[in-house]
């Protein structure tokens, strides 16, 4: 009698449907589970997790940006100004992202990282780094970057740099630096700490529209090289359910209140975060993320690439594209725990309750490389 009832396709189709919600219950409870507050080592399920979180239990209704919203800079007259300049930003420069980074199907820039997984990179790591920093480079591919690769296969990371006016040995040793490691984006602009907001827009273009992804990268994160990355907590943070899902999404340490270092005509020369007025106009900057560390959604980077065309440049790059640029985007920056932003001596590092750590020099990264091993009982070696 079962059989028969059974056999009715409607009753099949009821049964089928059932299976089929307990299996995805019995995953997302798993998932839940390789989530849950650990501050001691991981599991190998744990770590298996990391990488096997499905897309089909995010509601992808809500991906899109639904609005953009009305933001424009305001500025003094360029052609009277007298005072100070920001270093290879004079008054009488063009302002328009177009004039340097042509918005089209055009290259963002002259190397590209070959070995990027273009396949299955889903979450992937854009550092920031002087096109001289060869040291900093080697010492993130030998700590945090060879942990990333080793725990997670669907996780890539980058180096973006910009042009180089050095000699031609230097030249030289980085173009074998590039041909060795293929994970270096070369973008077609100076490389100075004024021009980093088109280093940010370079590396935006490659990865929204240049580069040619069969999937595409759920999550973004931007560092700073001398950040350094406790990767497993980094992991369990990025995908983790409650953050994989979230869309629009942009997140980091939140900075706000902050009024601009407007530049008195008297000053002598422009400060690292002065700003003249032809720059920018005397207020108060919106919230805007450190630009240390910053995480954020493919959705957000294609918004905030198309809206930075609608904003004159702004030489301080955390303010133009986590402030400015996602005010247009009407995207509402997050908090993010686990960065750790300022740094003294006086600090206590705690690995377990942080995933990057800002103002690492080299020999702090590999001692903290050494403790990340400890701490979560990691062997990388074959």
């Amino acid at each position: 009698m079962f059989l028969l009832k059974i056999s009715n396709p409607c009753v099949l189709l009821i049964v089928f449907s059932l299976l089929t919600l307990l299996s995805t219950t019995l995953q997302i409870l798993n998932l839940l589970r390789a989530f849950s507050k650990n501050e001691g080592s991981f599991s190998r399920d744990q770590i298996i997790a990391w990488h096997e979180v499905p897309d089909f239990i995010c509601h992808e209704d809500v991906t899109r940006i639904r609005s953009r919203c009305d933001f424009n800079l305001e500025y003094g007259n360029a052609s009277g100004y007298k005072g100070p300049i920001i270093s290879g930003w004079p008054p009488s420069k063009s302002r328009r992202i177009e004039d340097y980074i042509p918005r089209g199907y055009e290259k963002p820039g002259r190397v590209f990282p070959k070995n990027l997984n273009l396949q299955n990179t889903r979450f992937l790591i854009i550092i920031h780094s002087r096109w001289k920093s060869f040291e900093t480079r080697r010492v993130i591919r030998e700590t945090w970057g060879k942990t990333l690769k080793a725990l997670n296969r669907n996780s890539s990371y980058i180096f973006i740099l910009g042009m180089t006016k050095a000699p031609h040995y230097l030249d030289d040793q980085l173009k074998e630096e590039i041909q060795a490691h293929g994970d270096i984006f070369q973008g077609d602009f100076i490389d100075s700490y004024n021009n980093l907001t088109l280093k940010s827009i370079s590396a935006l273009k490659f990865i929204t529209k240049t580069a040619s992804w069969r999937n595409k990268p759920r999550r973004l994160l931007k560092v700073d090289d001398d950040v350094f990355l406790n990767v497993p907590l980094l992991l369990k943070t990025v995908f983790s359910p409650l953050i994989w899902c979230r869309e629009p999404y942009l997140s980091g340490v939140i900075l706000g209140n902050f009024t601009p270092h407007i530049v008195l005509p008297g000053t002598r020369r422009v400060t690292k975060w002065g700003v003249p007025s032809y720059m920018l106009s005397e207020g108060t900057y919106p919230s805007f993320l450190s630009g240390s560390a910053y995480l954020f959604s493919f959705a957000t980077a294609e918004c905030l690439f198309q809206e930075a065309y609608h904003i004159p440049y702004f030489h301080l790059e955390d303010i133009f594209i986590t402030s400015f640029t996602a005010t247009r985007c009407n995207i509402e920056i997050q908090p993010l725990k686990g960065i750790v932003h300022w740094r003294t001596r006086r600090n206590r590092v705690i690995l377990a309750k942080s995933f990057a750590l800002h103002y690492s020099n080299k020999e702090e990264m590999k001692s903290l490389h050494r403790k990340v091993m400890e701490l979560y009982q990691l062997d990388l070696d074959p």
